[in-house]
């Protein structure tokens, strides 16, 4: 059985989310490396249920 999964890491800090960058507070900004890092830790602890998720950085449900 597999997983899918859809993954939402907040805004990150790189060139496509620049304009809303002054929008965000500092510590809802997150470095690329802090996503990448938080979905292997997403990932490592999803059940291979043949579902779907839509998890977000905090590895919480999200609406679609």
């Amino acid at each position: 059985m597999e997983k899918l999964l859809v993954f939402h890491p907040g805004t990150t800090d790189f060139s496509l989310s620049r304009s809303y960058h002054s929008n965000v507070p500092d510590d809802k900004l997150f470095t690329t490396d802090f996503v990448a890092n938080r979905l292997v830790e997403i990932l490592k602890g999803l059940p291979t249920d043949g579902e779907l998720s839509f998890l977000d950085w905090r590895g919480k449900n999200t609406e679609w």
